[in-house]
């Protein structure tokens, strides 16, 4: 419990609290073009009322690149967007964005995340993370280092931690004492969230892989008590990443636990996915597979990822494969 209050301490001196002049961007020790880029799409958004107004949080994380010698920066980013409406007087559902090859660029942050946010229903409570990967624009090395990310045992848990640690910090002002769900607010329960929902789009796949190998998705249920997870595969299955993501998550519980792939036919995602279903004799109802004809682009379906985060509760979609 001491080093999560040291580590709120250290974020909260990183990000001081500004009450009602809170700017829509808060950094601390970001690379300048990460907050260049997610400044520009947000305000082009904003001028145009396509986006949900909050606050985004840019800094290098714990357990996310804190230290990488291939960044231009030395450092990863990672942004923190938190909806004006998002509240800990109420149970908080966390959204990861794991971008592809060469991302975390203007069409992750504009198109890919924050044009969504004005699409989900005010009731909706929630705040999302987009991490930068070991292979993004301003890395080295932009199109290798697949799935060498949360590779350690207590990597993912870390970055979860951290991301907490961000979201108390901008809450602290108005919670006090008046939030039930505040984060480590009970020694049982380490995340003040139901659901956690994790995205990974091309590349960002491995980072699924690599979460639920190391423990992650195991750790979310287990350490976290997270009541619902979801984990996208948006045009993602390359290899034997959602196999090997399958196999890794042992849940214990009755947890409700859905692994969406969004696939376009033909593809090699869709062929491994095709592959992977095979095992079973019956596809357990957790899996669902999800076909997008051939006039629908890669881009395209990671364009729409984060929709599904929300589109199965809300339209009743999800069951079996669809074109």
């Amino acid at each position: 419990m001491k080093r999560f209050k040291i580590a709120v301490l250290i974020l909260g001196m990183l990000f001081p609290i500004c009450g009602n002049a809170t700017p829509p961007v808060i950094e601390s020790n970001a690379y300048w073009v990460t907050t260049k880029t997610w400044t520009n799409a947000y305000e082009n958004l904003i001028r145009v009322k396509a986006v949900a107004e909050g606050v985004a949080y840019i800094a290098p994380l714990k357990g996310n690149g804190l230290r990488d010698r291939l960044h231009k920066n030395k450092a990863r980013d990672t942004i923190v967007f938190i909806p004006k409406n998002a509240t800990f007087k109420k149970s908080l559902d966390i959204i990861f964005y794991f971008h592809g090859l060469g991302g975390f660029k203007e069409r992750d942050f504009k198109t890919r995340v924050l044009r969504h946010t004005k699409s989900f229903s005010l009731e909706k409570n929630y705040i999302i993370v987009v991490a930068e990967m070991p292979w993004s624009k301003n890395t080295s090395t932009p199109r290798s280092r697949q799935g060498r990310v949360f590779t350690g045992k207590n990597q993912f848990s870390d970055f979860v931690g951290s991301v907490l640690d961000v979201a108390k910090v901008h809450f602290k002002s108005t919670c006090k004492q008046t939030c039930p769900y505040l984060p480590y607010s009970h020694p049982t329960r380490n995340l003040a969230v139901d659901s956690v929902s994790l995205i990974g789009h091309s590349a960002g796949g491995s980072a699924l892989m690599s979460i639920s190998r190391s423990g992650g998705l195991n750790w979310l249920e287990d350490v976290a008590k997270v009541k619902t997870l979801k984990v996208i595969f948006s045009d993602a299955s390359y290899g034997y990443w959602l196999d090997t993501a399958w196999k890794h998550f042992k849940p214990k519980t009755d947890i409700s636990i859905n692994f969406i792939v969004l696939t376009r036919k033909f593809d090699k995602p869709y062929r491994n996915a095709k592959r992977f279903l095979k095992r079973f004799k019956i596809t357990p109802q957790n899996i669902t597979h999800h076909v997008f004809n051939r006039r629908t682009t890669h881009a395209d379906i990671g364009d729409q990822s984060l929709i599904w985060v929300y589109l199965s509760d809300e339209s009743g979609c999800g069951e079996g494969e669809i074109e």
